[in-house]
């Protein structure tokens, strides 16, 4: 599902940094789509790149809906085995559009549990909860944007 026309390459400076330090990619060749949502095969792909792509133990382990050739999968689960983000019923669910609250709540986690520093969780919680109140608290059914999201994860090694 698509919010807007998503037919563009990166045009903010967050948006570049995130698909130039390899957190985000586009969503082709030619296009980062900044409008669209936020998937949580990007989202885990973007925080197991940003904790520096640790080596992953994959041998069974598997997931219904995410094949052990797809690019996310190592960070899949990694992300599971770190607590990170869930899967359930044996699914990941890689195409699922990830809410503002998840997206907070899930970089929250990050930051407790892979990247520890009592300042930086301080400023995640921070951070989300103004996502949040920038987003009237409309953060259950709305979906972040892939431009909210790199937004957000550029900016998160200042926290």
């Amino acid at each position: 599902r698509k919010r807007k026309s998503c037919c563009s390459p990166p045009t903010s400076p967050a948006q570049f940094a995130a698909y130039r330090k390899g957190y985000m990619a586009g969503t082709s060749e030619t296009q980062f789509s900044p409008d669209s949502a936020l998937t949580k095969s990007a989202l885990v792909q973007a925080l197991y790149g940003m904790a520096g792509s640790p080596e992953v133990n994959t041998e069974n382990i598997s997931f219904a809906d995410l094949d052990s050739s797809d690019p996310a999968f190592k960070a899949a689960v990694w992300a599971v085995g770190n607590g990170i983000v869930k899967a359930s019923d044996g699914k990941f669910e890689p195409d699922s559009e990830v809410s503002i609250a998840d997206f907070g709540l899930t970089m929250i986690r990050f930051s407790a549990k892979v990247d520890f520093n009592l300042k930086r969780v301080v400023k995640t919680v921070s951070m989300s909860f103004n996502l949040a109140l920038e987003n009237k608290f409309m953060i259950i059914k709305r979906s972040i944007t892939r431009a909210q999201a790199a937004q957000k994860l550029a900016g998160y090694r200042y926290y």
